[in-house]
């Protein structure tokens, strides 16, 4: 199911066999993890810190770094193994490289899956006790699976451990809250002081909703999500927080609606797509603008920044096409994979675009149709002059009918026929092939002027190295023409 995450933060993994210290003798207190992709390696960051909280040290390694001759004595030493690998992909790689080995394996070891654990050497309670901790996920559920390895497998004299927080399936976070997880939109409401006393839940600012991984909530690996929260929130906007299982259905409308009605004025999706039928049907109901907030996969900011491609054509799949097929639009690069601590981060101002792009978006709802303005584009391809074809696309019939609709629903246009629009579309793109034709365009109506002061105003925004290519070919925005 997970196939694609599995490649996801190989880069960043590299990193984290870098960052974390290896043991030359593992201790009895010491904890051995066996992970693989799409577990994230800063989790183990954060791991590392509330282990030695509790006195006991870890060491990570991951399966897919695996030479092939590993021998079962290579995990001795340790008091405990555990096995990261809950499902998909990952697991299938643990399995294939571990299953040979486990057998013959004296340490005693759980093995955290999705579907329940399994273990060696732990009783089936102590085991139950471990995943319930461990799959939950969170500092608190952490600090608290340590006390209880203390207690359960090293049989160290530990403190009284607390019990476990459940968090459900489907839920929505807060940074501020100190449950971390709502079960349903109208606890969240109650929370945010934005219920009234007959249960209303009234629109007074837009509400922008954010679906994220549970993986980053339960890996502490919540950076870039509270960023995006505390932009939204400092907007004046509400900020609603979801995460859903990725190939189940319906929880994302459960989440955002209040007696039956959707609360969200925009979604800002950033999910790998992997059920792009069911979130289609999903988002058709919702009946809201989703965009797109996307990982840069391939290094930091800086790397990013000199990339000309910023994704892979793997990648393509999952961020790009499944997506727009599901109805998202306006995918944005705005966070990468920190290499000092594994945390997800925003890039500032790309993560600053998805937010002002949400906050328009949600303005636009509620705007009449009539004082709304469009800006229609179309592609000249195949290139020519009069083509209209638009990858063999009947153009001007079809922006026949979208005008056509959109006066029909209240937006202040013209809604020419097709012939109409093929001569005045032909008159657009002749410019591009001739020279001295944007003069008439500028004198029948059909273009406009912008100042050079605010081109040049966009234009400092770009990043250096894009403005030097720029100006190297067209020369500066003053003097080309």
């Amino acid at each position: 199911m997970m196939m694609q995450l599995a490649r996801l933060w190989l880069g960043a993994m590299m990193a984290l066999c870098v960052a974390l210290p290896t043991w030359a003798a593992p201790a009895p207190d010491s904890v051995l993890f066996l992970s693989a992709a799409p577990t994230q390696p800063g989790k183990f960051e954060r791991l590392q810190d509330i282990a030695a909280r509790e006195g006991i040290r870890i060491e990570v390694r991951f399966v897919e770094k695996f030479s092939g001759q590993e021998k079962a004595s290579d995990f001795a030493g340790f008091g405990l193994l555990v096995i990261d690998a809950p499902y998909g992909s990952g697991q299938g790689v643990a399995k294939e490289r571990l299953a040979p080995l486990l057998p013959q394996v004296a340490t005693p070891w759980v093995w955290m899956q999705a579907s329940g654990p399994q273990a060696k050497g732990v009783d089936a309670a102590a085991m139950q006790t471990l995943h319930t901790y461990y799959s939950n996920g969170g500092r608190a559920n952490f600090a608290e699976f340590f006390c209880q390895v203390n207690t359960l497998v090293l049989k160290h004299a530990a403190r009284a451990c607390a019990p476990p927080q459940v968090f459900p399936e489907a839920g929505i976070y807060h940074p501020d809250y100190a449950g971390r997880v709502f079960s349903s939109l109208d606890e969240f409401l109650a929370w945010k002081g934005q219920l009234s006393p007959a249960g209303t839940a009234p629109q007074e600012k837009p509400v922008i909703a954010i679906l994220f991984h549970q993986a980053h909530f339960a890996s502490e690996l919540t950076g870039f999500l509270d960023d995006s929260i505390r932009r939204i929130e400092a907007a004046g906007a509400l900020a609603l927080p979801i995460y859903a299982p990725a190939m189940t259905d319906g929880a994302i409308t459960r989440l955002l609606a209040h007696d039956g009605k959707p609360i969200a004025d925009v979604l800002i999706n950033t999910q790998i797509m992997l059920n792009a039928e069911g979130r289609r049907t999903e988002f058709e109901n919702l009946g809201i603008p989703v965009i797109q907030a996307m990982p840069y996969l391939r290094g930091e900011q800086a790397d990013w920044e000199k990339d000309t491609a910023g994704v892979t054509t793997m990648d393509i799949p999952f961020y790009l096409s499944q997506p727009e097929y599901a109805g998202i639009t306006d995918p944005l690069i705005a966070a990468y994979s920190r290499k000092s601590d594994g945390d997800i981060v925003a890039i500032d101002y790309q993560l600053q675009s998805v937010v002002n792009k949400a906050i328009n978006l949600a303005r636009l709802r509620h705007l009449p149709n009539a004082e709304k303005k469009t800006a229609i584009f179309f592609w000249n391809y195949p290139p020519g002059e009069k083509n209209l074809g638009a990858s063999f696309l009947n153009l001007p019939r079809s922006m026949e009918n979208t005008l056509r609709a959109m006066k029909g629903v209240g937006y202040t246009i013209e809604a020419p026929d097709a012939t109409q629009l093929t001569l005045l579309l032909q008159r657009l793109l002749t410019p591009l092939y001739r020279d001295g034709e944007l003069e008439p365009l500028l004198r029948d109506g059909l273009a406009e002027l912008m100042p050079v002061a605010a081109y040049r105003r966009w234009f400092e925004t770009l990043p250096v190295e894009t403005r030097e290519k720029i100006i190297a070919r067209f020369g500066e925005p003053e003097q080309s023409s």
